[in-house]
């Protein structure tokens, strides 16, 4: 009998010459086939890391150009004059939260010209400014010139009158040319005194309230009516002197996390017309890209749609804040899982991204 199977490695000057020639032992075939297989995965991988530092370079190399440096932060000003047509003919109004509005180059116009129907302000009270509430995210950068009035009180207000200069009856109009209907949500982040913030926020907003400008809740009637303005108060709100008032036009943002035990506090169109929470507060996980790498896990989707679904039973709309801002497609990536989740509203710091760009 002859044996037909070759040996693995050569055992003759002929077994030699062969392989020269093109053949390949059984250990040298395994060994091809492993190495090609580790190749395989090694181009997978690089190709994976390829595409999304690709993506995050095209991105930054997008925001940082110059011509888009020109056209967002230099030739965009604070208008000399409130023309509500020529500011939003174009524009569409878009679920999207402006989150610390007063860092941006031009608060308030970054955000409205882009279709943000919802922005906030951080508010401080300061006794040495007793008729006076300042506006920014640490008090270390808090400047004189930088007050409610001058960054967005004023702006909404002649806004407001422009919106409505040729009304043809009762209806009063909102800020925005295509979607007169839709109200403005302007978010006051209390930051110190709440009380003392918001008996000088009143004084501020009597102007707005004579022109019924404002989102109200009479306690007496029970009438909620929608304004073209609706003031919401987070941060550190004082929320027995807000819920004291019979006549209602400051509404709190009641805490999402915690309406499965506190809803009967926050009662929708009278207490509060919006709950937010970070998503650590719903998740348990920490801010950070590597707890997001993949997204939101599936466990976790249940905890954030279970949320939301508590809110939306008793009539509040939602907004889920301190979300993954990098890398890019881990930030787009939990969007869109929020949005099918039923987020009403996307907290964001980069307005361009969430209003521009496909993500």
């Amino acid at each position: 009998m002859f044996n037909t199977k070759r040996s693995t490695v050569p055992t003759s000057e002929e077994d030699a010459e062969m392989l020269e020639l093109g053949f390949r032992t059984d250990e040298q075939l395994k060994n091809l086939k492993n190495s090609n297989r580790t190749l395989k995965i090694a181009v997978s991988v690089l190709g994976l890391l390829v595409t999304v530092l690709c993506a995050e370079f095209a991105a930054v190399i997008h925001r940082f150009s110059v011509v888009e440096y020109l056209t967002e932060h230099v030739l965009i000003k604070q208008p000399t004059e409130y023309n509500v047509e020529v500011l939003t003919r174009n524009v569409q109004v878009v679920p999207v939260h402006s989150h610390n509005d007063e860092m941006r180059y031009v608060p308030f116009f970054d955000a409205y010209t882009k279709g943000c129907n919802s922005i906030e302000a951080d508010t401080w009270y300061l006794p040495e400014h007793p008729d006076t509430l300042l506006v920014g995210h640490n008090k270390g950068y808090l400047r004189k010139d930088n007050t409610l009035d001058n960054l967005y009180l004023d702006h909404l207000w002649h806004s407001l009158i422009d919106a409505n200069s040729e009304s043809e009856d009762d209806k009063i109009n909102g800020i925005f040319y295509n979607s007169p209907e839709a109200t403005t949500y302007f978010y006051i982040d209390v930051k110190s005194d709440g009380i003392k913030t918001l008996e000088l926020l009143e004084e501020k907003l009597k102007e707005f309230l004579d022109r019924d400008f404002l989102t109200t809740f009479n306690q007496t009637s029970g009438e909620f009516i929608e304004g073209p303005l609706t003031v919401v108060i987070t941060g550190a709100y004082p929320y027995d002197y807000i819920v004291s008032k019979d006549f209602r036009y400051m509404f709190i943002d009641a805490p999402l996390n915690l309406l499965e035990d506190e809803a009967d506090l926050y009662p929708a169109r009278n207490v509060s017309i919006f709950a937010s929470c970070s998503l650590e507060q719903i998740t348990g996980l920490k801010n950070k890209p590597w707890n997001y790498v993949h997204g939101i896990t599936e466990d976790d989707l249940e905890k954030v749609s279970s949320t939301l679904a508590r809110a939306h039973e008793i009539g509040l709309q939602t907004r889920i804040w301190d979300t993954p801002a990098w890398p890019l497609y881990v930030r787009n990536g939990v969007w869109r899982q929020l949005i099918e989740s039923g987020a009403d509203y996307l907290n964001v710091d980069d307005l361009k991204a969430a209003t521009g760009e496909l993500w």
